[in-house]
């Protein structure tokens, strides 16, 4: 006889079904015509279900926000970055990026659409995407130092500056790509950016 799922279980149930469909509707119809009433009817709920527990749209959209930035976190592994060369981890983030940028999925679009509205219409989850850059950026910042401190990388190089054109320049490719794929040869982008990433060094 199976066991009874625990309320804990079915509110992680609901919330995940609630999460996918907030996700998909925003990579597919942005974050202006989401309603609490379209997330529910997606992840098989009533609209009483996502009010209950998320109050409102505001609500829903902060705790998407931290979900989406959560999950792009672990995809891109920079947690992990601790090898004996800081342009091969810078490299990997690059390739890593790059391959989900490739996939185009729900995920990543969905983060494009929200960071764009972060500081538009959808303010209420700017706090999450700031804490998130910086957070990004410090990390680049710390590689960069490591790779200076160790004598691989140029001393000259400022690696503030470098992490915010590195970020800058991810993202541009991003959007590029998702404007023009057809012409956009993502293999050879990552291969011209590796090799600027290599004049770092000494």
């Amino acid at each position: 006889m199976l066991s009874k799922r625990t309320q804990a279980e079915r509110v992680a149930e609901s919330d995940e079904a609630v999460f996918n469909a907030a996700i998909a509707l925003i990579a597919s119809e942005g974050v202006s015509s989401l309603s609490i009433h379209k997330v529910g009817k997606l992840a098989g709920y009533t609209s009483g279900v996502v009010v209950h527990r998320f109050k409102n749209k505001s609500g829903l959209m902060k705790a998407v926000a931290k979900k989406v930035l959560d999950i792009w976190d672990r995809n891109l592994e920079l947690h992990a970055l601790d090898s004996n060369s800081a342009i091969g981890d810078i490299n990997t983030v690059t390739t890593i990026y790059l391959k989900h940028v490739k996939r185009c999925d729900n995920l990543m679009l969905a983060y494009f659409r929200l960071m764009q509205e972060s500081h538009c219409s959808c303010k209420e989850i700017q706090p999450e995407f700031e804490e998130y850059d910086l957070t990004v950026r410090k990390t680049l910042v710390n590689l960069i130092e490591r790779g200076i401190g160790m004598g691989e990388i140029k001393a000259s190089v400022n690696a503030e500056s470098f992490a915010i054109a590195y970020i800058g320049m991810l993202r541009g490719v991003a959007l590029q790509y998702y404007i023009h794929k057809r012409e956009i040869d993502l293999e050879s982008v990552g291969y011209a950016i590796n090799s600027l990433c290599e004049s770092l060094r000494t």
